[in-house]
């Protein structure tokens, strides 16, 4: 079957055989790695592994990612046809989460317990909306991390398991897990990887939704099951996290692979593979978003003609003296407008002299820092060049 996009991820949710309650799955972490090519820093390498495999998950450079798999399981038997509207389910996990200590830049580790519940919140025609919240607390405190948990809203055909536009908070489309009575064809389904990236405007429906290409029949552990895999072209997914250079870029790819029970598309086994990483500008140029002030502190002593004769022609001062730089317009790729502040006051507070103060906004080059002589009456350089 004809791919619709580039992008093709596998189901990333689903279920277990016929249980009500999952047991809890222990993620394995081992020791951290950094990739280094081309200015590029991997910030995950995810490898998940069903219910009968390990799961393992590389976490590098302090950013946290964890990956919940199968991601819940209901009771569903084979005369039913739709998912029940009063569905209500909860899973707990146990894992490890892996943080950068910026102080020692080595990686600390706490035991996390995740909770996942999943609610049929209300039917709106023929649409029902479901709602998964996530919770993640230090195992051994018991609080919660809030900047790790989470709730996502669905809205579904129940009797299709398809997202149906115009519900829930992000307009999906394709599958949200396979549906009841899963056939031997290719499905169109949603990553919900892409949900943040999609609502963001970064990535368009092509690269949210993708292919589910049925591979054949498979038994485990004597159940019958069809595979489904899907691949995850590498895509820009938006600018890099709070912290790193504003041209920095994260990318995306991945592969995923599901085996779904023949009669209710329950996901009995689950296997998930993605690499999220940062591509970083040139590192030899200036930031263009520098905006920092260094202040020195000393004596400063200024010449002053009326003192002639007196044996002491300076004034002196106990000065505090603040620089302030700042871009303040990238205009182009080798020309930024650079602001450049110094203010300079005495032990008191009070302003020295007209002298000692300055201003002015400058065209540097920022890989070179040569002041530009169509923008700017000074010449040479800024500062050093980076990389110097």
């Amino acid at each position: 079957m004809r791919r619709r996009s580039k992008s093709s991820p596998c189901i990333n949710r689903g279920a277990g055989k016929n249980v009500s309650v999952l047991g809890t799955a222990a993620y394995q972490v081992p020791k951290p790695e950094t990739y280094l090519y081309k200015s590029r820093i991997f910030l995950r390498h995810i490898q998940v592994k069903g219910m009968k495999g390990k799961r393992n998950i590389m976490i590098v450079v302090g950013l946290v990612f964890f990956i919940i798999a199968p991601s819940f399981s209901f009771v569903l038997t084979p005369s039913m046809k739709k998912i029940p509207d009063n569905l209500h389910e909860v899973v707990y996990y146990e894992g490890k989460l892996g943080m950068l200590n910026t102080s020692t830049l080595n990686m600390d580790y706490i035991n996390i317990e995740i909770k996942r519940e999943v609610n049929a919140i209300k039917k709106e025609g023929d649409v029902l909306l479901i709602r998964e919240d996530v919770t993640v607390k230090d195992k051994r405190t018991g609080k919660e991390i809030p900047d790790l948990s989470m709730t996502t809203i669905y809205g579904i055909d129940p009797r299709t398991s398809k997202n149906v536009p115009g519900y829930g908070d992000t307009e999906r489309v394709g599958q949200w897990i396979f549906p009841v009575g899963v056939k031997k064809k290719d499905y169109l389904v949603w990553n919900s990887d892409m949900d943040e990236p999609y609502r963001e405007g970064y990535v368009d429906v092509n690269d949210a939704a993708g292919i589910a290409h049925y591979m054949g029949e498979k038994e485990i552990a004597g159940v019958k099951t069809y595979e489904y895999r899907g691949h995850q072209d590498e895509v820009y997914i938006g600018p890099g996290p709070e912290g790193t250079p504003p041209e920095s870029r994260m990318y995306y790819m991945g592969d995923q692979t599901a085996w779904a029970e023949v009669k209710t598309g329950l996901i009995v086994d689950y296997d998930k593979h993605v690499v999220q990483y940062i591509e970083f500008p040139d590192l030899h140029k200036l930031p263009s978003d520098l905006n920092m002030a260094a202040e020195l502190k000393g004596k400063v002593s200024v010449f002053n003609l009326s003192k002639a004769g007196t044996g002491d022609w300076y004034d002196r001062y106990n000065a505090t003296v603040v620089n302030h730089v700042w871009v303040e317009n990238p205009e182009t790729d080798s020309l930024y407008m650079v602001g450049s502040e110094m203010i300079a006051r005495d032990e008191n507070g009070h302003m020295l002299p007209d002298e000692l103060q300055g201003y002015s906004i400058d065209g540097v080059n920022p890989y070179t820092m040569e002041y530009d002589s169509m923008f700017s009456d000074k010449r040479g350089l800024l500062t050093f060049p980076i990389g110097v």
